[in-house]
């Protein structure tokens, strides 16, 4: 490692967050399946116990696993029963990317995963537990992620009372990590970091990690029990990884791994790599998601960084390993817009938009040709220094400076490449050492080097204390008889939308400008409702319910979610005065005034320009919610109906634009009638906390990938085209595990809750589309609303 890298990961350890956790990991291991890469041990020692011990291991994976049973923790000599990963690919009819946990007798203890884990970004806390004398059988074995035990499976076989593990941790053959035995060999693909193993011992999750304000982290294993054959392998010997450092001596051999697989990406310190999830199906990505290898002369293989920036100076490096013929051309450079893969797209161009140096030498931004650079080849080191304060780029060639690019749009940013006929580039975006020292003040792309969210796990204000989800049950109890009170949120409510997920009841949305047991369905065109056992309170952690059945029938199931809005004002921003509970770290204001049948204004108190705006009428019928999107400016569609903006209707429905202190209203009905009451809630995007955008379908389950910046707690999708589809909402408390598919379909009559769909991945960093369904995925733009539950920067893997 080269000093400028120590002194980039002690600097980072310091700032950005990097005091967040109580214990940092310094290295992890990168395995690459096509060098077989593994470590592996053959035990002297009887172990302590066959009947209890305990596996651990993080893990970062990178979705391009060789086989259907890959061990990324152990197999024990011929077998591959141990400890197993996932099925990359779907065979023996199971889902693909499953974890399946095995026993080592004849009758085969199972534990086979219904959820699926496929996100890249981040980093996975994986643990099992064998404790086959304990006297439930479901509890013999048990798997945890990221602090949590899973129980829902789609294979489970309880092992025996007292049952051994045979062959575990034995003399009679290899402990493998990495590989899978048998005449097939089969590699993992991806990063391993404190792989644990405790022989004798059934810990608990808390003895290897801890929940700090929502985020799993880990905890320091120097202290516990590791018995005969345990071990603990840290991976800070980079000219020996599998160095046992539990004392035990338990030293492994390695086999196709190299001093240059030690890491410095780990779980507390999670560097970028390509996003196989928003790479082209002709990209060949390898060695942990850095190497990219563009196979097709038809199609440009675009790549994009796991990690993007809107602010800050960042550096990384391109090495060119392969240029086939004239006809290749490796691209690098940033893009401002991940594309879809098609022909003739690449790195800078002006659907993507960005800077992009070609390997001519030709440099193109936006589309157009700028200058022109020397040209580079087979073993050159493109340097690429992002400057997005100063909206400017500028590239070197084996460390000297070709030239800088200026006037850069003021947008998100991803470390981009292209690859095209053969040719083959290595990323390092600070992960290993730069072959180069970079330019003062830049970093290495990594969390520990973002800036602090203003709302996060190590922020003054937590995501869950200005927006959250709970789930709850009714009781049917009234008002008079006591009630029922859902305390579950750590804020005072502004707004609160209430479903009931087993009948076609619609969803009522309280406000605190409107004050308790008022409401507005969200998913029809009711006018306000007043029922006094509907809402009757806000609370400081929540609010109290009477009997209505919209919101507390005994026995049913409940989604709630609220947000965080302010102090309620009066605002004279605009030509019309209007009452404003504004929220403006969050970007959430809720509006209300009194119609005039004038075209005017209305202020809404956010000091930035709103991305989405949802007008109602109030005392009318038939008067559904009216909703505005910056993506679409000059049209509007219905939040309660199936329309699309393809009605030609609605491009007349915006008289002018929303500016940072005011909306627009027109004289129709819908939004500002003579003397008649009027809501709006505005939301405006904010940075690891929101997301407000349209993303362009590709009608495959391959779906496209969404970059939010944040792992998403509640998301809600539209398409921009077809009339016949609905809002489509979904969420991780409802789905706490992937894939999502527990929604419901906002419309004039109300759903109930459906499971019909695979619709989404939600991931650390982001969304992935897994559905062809027209409802996320069919043709054509789709609306998205995100909101987080931690910022990337924190998030783990899901």
């Amino acid at each position: 490692m080269s000093n400028f890298t120590k002194l980039m990961q002690q600097a980072a350890a310091g700032v950005g967050g990097g005091d967040f956790y109580p214990y940092t990991i310094d290295y992890s291991c990168r395995f690459n399946n096509a060098d077989n890469a593994y470590l592996a041990k053959t035990f002297s020692t009887t172990p302590t116990s066959r009947t209890t011990c305990t596996d651990s291991v993080w893990v970062k994976l990178t979705g391009k696993g060789n086989g259907y049973n890959v061990n990324f923790l152990l197999g024990t000599g011929g077998n591959w029963e141990a400890l197993s990963f996932v099925e990359p690919t779907n065979t023996n009819g199971w889902r693909a990317d499953q974890i399946r946990s095995t026993g080592m007798t004849s009758t085969q203890p199972t534990l086979r995963t219904t959820s699926v884990y496929r996100d890249y970004g981040g980093w996975f806390h994986f643990m099992r537990v064998w404790d086959s004398t304990n006297a439930t059988a479901a509890d013999r074995h048990r798997l945890y992620i990221n602090g949590v035990r899973l129980t829902d499976f789609d294979e489970q076989v309880n092992a025996s009372l007292n049952q051994q593990l045979v062959e575990w941790l034995s003399t009679s053959g290899a402990t493998n990590i990495g590989i899978s035995g048998g005449s097939t060999v089969q590699s993992f693909d991806g990063y391993m970091a404190e792989v644990v193993v405790l022989d004798g011992t059934a810990a608990s999750p808390t003895d290897l990690g801890e929940l700090k304000n929502g985020v799993w982290v880990p905890k320091n294993p120097s202290g516990l029990s590791f018995g005969n054959n345990g071990f603990y392998l840290d991976f800070s010997n980079s000219a020996a990884l599998g160095t046992d450092v539990s004392g035990n001596g338990n030293n492994f051999t390695s086999s196709g791994l190299t001093s240059s697989d030690q890491m410095i990406d780990t779980p507390t310190n999670n560097f970028a790599t390509l996003n196989s999830l928003a790479s082209s199906v002709r990209t060949t990505l390898s060695d942990g998601n850095l190497v990219s290898f563009g196979n097709n002369s038809i199609e440009d293989s675009v790549d994009y960084s796991t990690i993007a920036v809107t602010s800050g100076k960042w550096y990384w490096e391109e090495k060119i390993n392969a240029i086939s013929s004239a006809a290749s051309y490796p691209c690098v450079g940033v893009a401002r817009i991940i594309q879809q893969p098609s022909n003739g797209k690449y790195t800078g161009d002006s659907s993507g938009g960005g800077v992009g140096y070609f390997r001519t030498g030709a440099v193109h931004k936006e589309g157009s040709s700028v200058a022109t650079y020397a040209t580079f080849t087979t073993n050159d080191v493109i340097g690429v220094a992002l400057d997005v304060d100063n909206l400017e780029i500028k590239f070197y060639k084996n460390g000297t400076l070709q030239g800088t690019v200026t006037g850069l749009t003021s947008s998100i940013y991803y470390m981009s490449n292209t690859n095209y006929y053969n040719s083959q580039t290595t990323s390092n975006f600070g992960q290993s050492s730069f072959a180069y020292t970079p330019p003062t003040g830049f970093e290495a792309l990594s969390t520990a080097n973002l800036p602090e969210p203003t709302i996060g796990p190590n922020s003054t204000t937590k995501t869950d204390e200005v927006f959250d989800v709970v789930l709850y049950t009714g009781n049917g109890t009234a008002i008079g008889s006591g009630g029922k009170t859902i305390s579950d949120y750590n804020f005072q409510p502004d707004m609160v939308w209430i479903k009931d997920r087993s009948s076609s009841t619609q969803g009522p949305m309280f406000t605190v400008t409107r004050g308790p047991t008022k409401y507005v369905n969200v998913d029809g065109g009711n006018y306000e409702v007043t029922d006094t056992e509907s809402l009757t309170s806000f609370t400081s952690t929540g609010f109290t319910l009477g009997s209505s059945s919209n919101v507390n029938a005994n026995g049913n199931s409940y989604f709630s979610c609220a947000w965080k809005g302010g102090t309620e004002v009066s605002n004279t921003d605009g030509s019309i005065t209007s009452n404003v509970s504004a929220n403006t770290d969050t970007g959430i204001s809720i509006i209300e005034w009194t119609g005039t049948g004038t075209a005017g204004t209305i202020g809404h108190g956010l000091g930035v320009v709103p991305d989405f705006i949802d007008y109602k009428r109030l005392p009318s019928a038939d008067s559904g919610h009216l909703t505005w999107l910056s993506s679409d400016p000059t049209s509007m569609l219905y939040l309660s109906y199936t329309d699309g903006t393809a009605s030609a209707r609605y491009t007349n429905y915006m008289n002018a634009q929303p500016t940072t202190s005011t909306i627009p209203v027109t004289t129709l009905y819908e939004i500002n009638a003579s003397g008649i009451a009027y809501q709006a809630m505005c939301f405006a995007e904010k940075e690891n906390f929101s997301k407000i955008t349209k993303y362009t379908s590709n009608a495959s389950t391959d779906g496209p990938f969404i970059y939010c910046g944040f792992l998403p707690k509640w998301v809600l999708i539209k398409s921009a085209n077809l009339n016949s589809t609905n809002w489509l909402l979904l969420d991780v408390e409802r789905d706490t595990y992937n894939v999502a598919d527990h929604t419901w379909l906002i419309s004039q009559l109300g759903q109930a809750e459906s499971t019909a769909n695979d619709f989404i991945d939600i991931l650390s960093n982001g969304i992935k589309v897994r559905s062809t369904n027209t409802q996320v995925n069919s043709s054509g733009g789709y609306y998205l609303i995100a909101f987080a539950e931690n910022p990337f920067k924190y998030a783990n893997a899901r």
